[in-house]
């Protein structure tokens, strides 16, 4: 299955607010949002989070076939996560293995998108108070990494954006 087919099977598709979509993929172990710590009196991100929100912008930037969006937007991402090593056995993905991730340790679908969504900021849209809607699913990709050999079974690890512009004037 390939992340286009994986949209259509779990984004909606019937939106008549919406005037323009594009969907997006981002190759890469995706990471969530985190909180800005604090080391003394200053405040720094994440290393592994910047490099994140650096990947999606650049590869988002080269996707994205226009000047960025001043009006409402919506923005739905399905991340897809590295399956854990337990999800394998001899013959690839166990049938067992489950299709949405659940588990702490990818974090929380909203993170997802709020990492995703700053990321984007300025190369798909001016300010990220215009956001009017959005929706996350994460679900385990088909492959995993362990030490320098990586198993491709199917969908790789990142995120598929889907970037709707809003019509401000519909009312249905």
């Amino acid at each position: 299955m390939s992340p286009h087919e994986l949209a259509s099977l779990l984004l909606p598709s019937a939106r008549p607010w919406v005037s323009r979509s594009e969907i997006m993929w981002v190759d890469g172990n995706p990471v969530p949002w985190k909180r800005a710590r604090r080391s003394g009196n200053r405040y720094y991100t994440d290393p592994k989070q910047a490099a994140w929100q650096q990947s999606v912008a650049m590869q988002v930037g080269e996707q994205w076939p226009g000047s960025p969006v001043e009006g409402p937007y919506a923005m739905d991402i399905i991340v897809c996560l590295p399956r854990p090593i337990s999800h394998f056995g001899k013959h690839g993905v166990k049938p067992t293995a489950p299709l949405f991730s659940q588990s702490h340790r990818g974090g929380d679908g909203d993170n997802h998108l709020k990492n995703c969504a700053d990321a984007c900021e300025s190369v798909l849209y001016g300010d990220d108070c215009r956001m009017v809607g959005g929706s996350v699913f994460k679900v385990y990709a088909d492959c995993t990494s362990v030490d320098s050999w990586r198993l491709d079974v199917g969908i790789p690890s990142g995120v598929l954006i889907r970037f709707s512009t809003v019509d401000s004037e519909w009312r249905g």
